[in-house]
């Protein structure tokens, strides 16, 4: 038996995680919420950034931030939808995530929204 999604929008929903860094290690996840339209990265557990676009009508967001201290890399989200429009918060959104330049994950490969893969 399957588990319900806690609301409809949940299988637009993306979850992702993956870990930088070779001499100083850090965990990051990134989690979109496609009813409330929350993007939330987390860096070892901790939120290093957290932005809402309820009703956003972008087709395009970028999310930029440094992680580690010692040994530094920059991880940068970017978000495509298809169409812009008022609902485009509930419809299947392709992220692509780049470490230091290089794709480490990029959702439009997926098979279906909430699919998993890998680059």
């Amino acid at each position: 038996m399957s588990k319900k999604p806690k609301h409809y929008y949940a299988r637009y929903d993306v979850d992702v995680s993956f870990d930088v860094g070779s001499a100083e290690r850090h965990h990051v996840s990134f989690h979109w919420d496609a009813k409330w339209g929350t993007a939330i990265v987390q860096v070892d557990g901790q939120v290093a950034l957290r932005e809402r676009h309820l009703l956003g009508i972008r087709k395009f967001r970028r999310y930029e931030l440094s992680v580690g201290e010692a040994e530094q890399h920059s991880v940068v989200i970017e978000k495509r939808k298809p169409l812009a429009a008022l609902d485009g918060s509930w419809r299947h959104q392709s992220f692509v995530i780049l470490v230091d330049g290089f794709a480490v994950e990029d959702t439009s490969r997926r098979d279906h929204p909430g699919g998993e893969s890998g680059v």
